[in-house]
């Protein structure tokens, strides 16, 4: 029982169940980096980008038929809400299509970073960390 209490605790604080330390990649920046599963596949991240109504829909109906992504945004410093193409991301992340998509990184009215992602096919997932204090 007392086992049990303890792996909650820590749980609870994030000693257990987070994901091991991911490895730096070559597009890492000065506030945006990358994480893709498979290193083969080079995500890219343009910063201060964004993309029309009409860029999104061109890039919706190309790669409707792909395979979803797992993306995750991981905002350090600070704390933000996370915007994939004007929806709201949840903490735990949610799949999205490959391609290119408008990511917005805000804490309240304060715009802590926007740019367009580009997520690349055959990837099973991308972990993007925002630091914002640099």
């Amino acid at each position: 029982m007392r086992l049990l209490i303890l792996i909650a605790l820590a749980a609870s604080l994030g000693f257990v169940g987070d994901d091991p330390p991911l490895p730096p990649t070559e597009d890492c920046g000065d506030q945006v980096c990358l994480y893709p599963s498979n290193t083969a596949k080079t995500p890219k991240w343009k910063p201060d980008g964004s993309l029309s109504r009409k860029a999104r829909r061109k890039e919706a109906k190309n790669n409707r038929k792909r395979g979803d992504v797992e993306l995750r945004v991981l905002v350090h410093e600070g704390r933000g809400s996370v915007f994939v193409d004007g929806r709201y991301l949840p903490p735990a992340g949610l799949p999205v299509k490959p391609g290119r998509h408008e990511l917005e990184v805000r804490d309240g009215s304060t715009v802590i970073t926007v740019g367009v992602l580009t997520v690349p096919r055959r990837l099973e997932s991308l972990v993007v960390e925002v630091h914002s204090e640099r």
